[in-house]
């Protein structure tokens, strides 16, 4: 793995080259200074790269589950080599710390340059890849609490826990801590990402939820009435926060002298933070993320067909990375209504992709590529469906196809039995449990959905087939 690292980052023009890198749960997400220093064929010829994707202003290598194993060796390879530089500078008289300072200011100089902080000038690309990288890191918080509650659904509906037991009551508690301080957790991501001060941008995130300001109505700041605004569980108005703060981080860096720095510069932020977010950032937020959640339930309305259109999609925005959009979505969603009709749409893509990818074990020829075929389709399976994707489905580009119309028509289904998701997960056959709500229907439907996914896809899959010497 420490070699496939160490060509990783060679391939995309050494540490030098890169702005900063972060991961999510199968991709090491990079922002690199120059694009045409990556060598992006090369990338994809590494040892335990699965694909390399262009999205949000990001250079995302598909590695897969060994994502974390990845991306721990990058970071002791990044401090080697600053440590080795450092060394080297030492006998020129270069202050040791120099080095280090040098380093930061390239890349916060970088960062600057490639987000909307650069002249106030907002390209879509920008907002796209700091919404992803605000929210990517949080993702296995949200599965691990998705996993808890569909635990918890199961011993439920098996008489082994009931919701009044202590167990439960604790258990629950934590899955629900995912979602309730999911601002704070989003609001650290979202500032490591613009590299401003993370503690900071957390400490106002926990400030906006304490009972005295979260949700109380009549509230007054200076005289000024105050929009009522819960910001418990409720991310757009961190999302809009944080950038407002790198911008005043940035200016107090200019204008305060820096034996004052460590002092004044924590003080005014949070001072001027706090009236802007309660009289202008929160307000706005707060309707965003009501109209989102109000539009979740639009489409619903609109039945099968809406949700059928958006399903054949959904394959093509997990290659390309922006299904990570959809988080805020899905989350207003959930946390204004109870559930999440959005979020039944993984339950079309994910086992479409298990179907297609089984199908592609079964029809091909060459064992190497059964094998290949097969071991994804149980990955998928279990809940990772990036082996199948690169493996299977672009690969051949037909099973690509095929996905599409087997989620669409799935997705049909989901709009028209108007499936809910009551839990955030990683939809897979361990956590169908997500889907267990007041109504144990809702699960049957889902379970429905599921095998239908799987089926349609495998059989549409295999009767379309493969070219494995042409499309190889």
């Amino acid at each position: 793995m420490e070699n496939s690292a160490k060509e990783i980052i060679r391939l995309l023009g050494g540490f030098e080259n890169i702005s900063s890198y972060t991961h999510c749960a199968t991709r090491l997400r990079v922002q690199v200074k120059d694009e045409s220093r990556v060598d992006e064929v090369g990338l994809k010829a590494t040892k335990g790269v699965l694909g390399v994707v262009h999205s949000g202003g990001q250079i995302q290598v598909v590695i897969g589950t060994k994502v974390d194993e990845l991306y721990n060796i990058v970071q002791k390879l990044e401090k080697a080599e600053l440590e080795e530089s450092i060394k080297g500078k030492e006998n020129s008289g270069v202050p040791e710390n120099e080095e280090t300072q040098k380093r930061t200011a390239e890349k916060k100089a970088a960062v600057n340059e490639n987000t909307a902080v650069k002249a106030g000038r907002f390209k879509l690309n920008d907002v796209l890849g700091y919404i992803s990288s605000s929210i990517a890191p949080v993702l296995p918080v949200m599965v691990a609490s998705g996993l808890i509650s569909a635990v918890l659904a199961i011993l439920s509906q098996l008489g082994v826990l009931t919701a009044e037991a202590p167990t439960y009551v604790i258990l629950s508690a934590v899955a629900d801590a995912a979602f309730e301080f999911l601002p704070v957790l989003v609001a650290i991501a979202a500032a490591r990402k613009l590299h401003t001060n993370e503690y900071i941008a957390g400490y106002l995130a926990v400030a906006m939820m304490s009972s005295a300001i979260s949700g109380v109505e009549g509230l007054t700041f200076l005289g000024i009435t105050v929009y009522t605004v819960t910001y418990t569980s409720n991310i757009v108005p961190v999302l809009l926060t944080v950038p407002a703060e790198a911008l005043l981080e940035k200016f107090l860096n200019r204008v305060i002298p820096k034996e004052a720095s460590f002092i004044l510069k924590p003080f005014i932020m949070v001072a001027v933070m706090t009236p802007v977010i309660l009289w202008i950032l929160g307000p706005i937020g707060s309707i965003i993320g009501a109209a989102l959640a109000e539009l979740c339930i639009f489409m619903s309305s609109l039945g099968g067909a809406a949700f059928g259109v958006a399903a054949l999609f959904m394959p093509l925005l997990v290659i390309t990375g922006m299904h990570t959009m959809l988080i805020p979505v899905i989350v207003n969603e959930m946390m204004t209504y109870g559930f999440s009709y959005f979020f039944a749409l993984n339950i079309a893509v994910n086992f479409a992709v298990t179907g297609a990818a089984f199908a592609v074990g079964v029809k091909a020829k060459k064992p190497e590529n059964k094998s290949v075929g097969i071991s994804a389709g149980v990955t998928a399976l279990l809940s990772v469906t990036e082996p199948a994707i690169y493996g299977c489905l672009v690969r051949y580009k037909k099973p690509l196809i095929t996905t599409c119309i087997a989620s669409g028509i799935t997705g049909i289904f989901i709009g028209v039995m108007k499936i809910k998701g009551y839990a955030a997960a990683s939809v897979s056959l361990l956590t169908l449990p997500v889907f267990m709500g007041e109504d144990l229907m809702n699960f049957v439907y889902a379970c429905a959905a599921a095998l239908i996914a799987m089926v349609v896809s495998f059989i549409i899959t295999y009767i379309a087939g493969i070219d494995e010497e042409k499309d190889v």
